[in-house]
C-alpha cells in the first residue's frame, strides 16, 4: 500500500494474533493508544516505518514490539511497554529511537537489539525484565547509551553484547557511564 496508517486515541485488545501488524503501509503512527492483552504480540512492523508516541503496549502474548529487518525506521517516544512474555522490544530494523519511554516487567529483555545499524537510546527506565535491560549484537552500539537511562533492577543488572553474532570487541568512543556494568558474551 501506499497510504499511512495512523492509529489514535483507541484500545486495540483480546486479539488472537497480534494487536497491530502492519505490513506494506509506508508508515504508521500510534499516539495515545493502549494495545493489551493480544496474544501473538503487540505491535509488529514488516517493511514500515513506525511512530510510537504517548503509548501503552501490555500483557502481550510474545514481544511487546518487534520489527524485520526490512522495517527502515522505528521511533518509540514515551511510552510503556511492559508484560510482555518475552522481550519489551525485539528490533531488527534500520534504526531504532527509543527515548523517555518505560520497558519493565517483560518475561525477556527490556530491549533487545539485533541487526539494527543506527541507534539512539535516551531518557529511559529499564527495570523488573527477566533477562538483562538490553541485549545488543554491535559493540558499537554500547556507545549509544548515555548516562540519563535507569537500568538496573533487572534478572541480570547488565548490557549484555553477544559478541559471537557481532564478531567484533572493537569500538571507537566514550562508554557512558551507567547504572549497571557491561558485558561481552559470546552466543547468548
Amino acid at each position: 500500500s501506499t497510504r499511512s496508517m495512523d492509529i489514535f486515541d483507541s484500545v486495540i485488545r483480546h486479539s488472537a494474533g497480534r494487536g497491530i501488524m502492519v505490513w506494506s503501509a509506508p508508515d504508521f503512527t500510534v499516539n495515545n493508544t493502549v494495545v493489551h492483552d493480544n496474544l501473538e504480540g503487540g505491535i509488529y512492523t514488516y517493511t514500515a516505518t513506525a511512530y510510537i508516541v504517548g503509548s501503552v503496549i501490555t500483557n502481550s502474548g510474545y514481544h511487546g514490539l518487534s520489527t524485520s529487518s526490512l522495517a527502515p525506521d522505528v521511533y518509540v517516544f514515551n511510552t510503556e511497554i511492559s508484560g510482555s512474555l518475552y522481550d519489551g522490544i525485539n528490533a531488527w530494523s534500520d534504526s531504532l529511537t527509543v527515548a523517555d519511554s518505560l520497558l519493565e516487567n517483560n518475561g525477556g529483555w527490556g530491549l533487545r537489539v539485533d541487526g539494527v545499524e543506527s541507534l539512539t537510546f535516551h531518557d529511559n527506565i529499564i527495570t523488573g525484565n527477566g533477562e538483562a535491560p538490553v541485549r545488543f549484537t554491535k559493540a558499537e552500539h554500547f556507545l549509544s547509551l548515555d548516562g540519563s537511562s535507569i537500568l538496573s533492577g533487572n534478572g541480570r543488572d547488565k548490557v549484555e553484547l553477544d559478541y559471537k553474532s557481532s564478531n567484533t570487541l572493537a569500538v571507537s568512543g566514550t562508554l557512558s557511564k551507567l547504572d549497571v556494568p557491561f558485558e561481552a558474551l559470546e552466543g547468548l
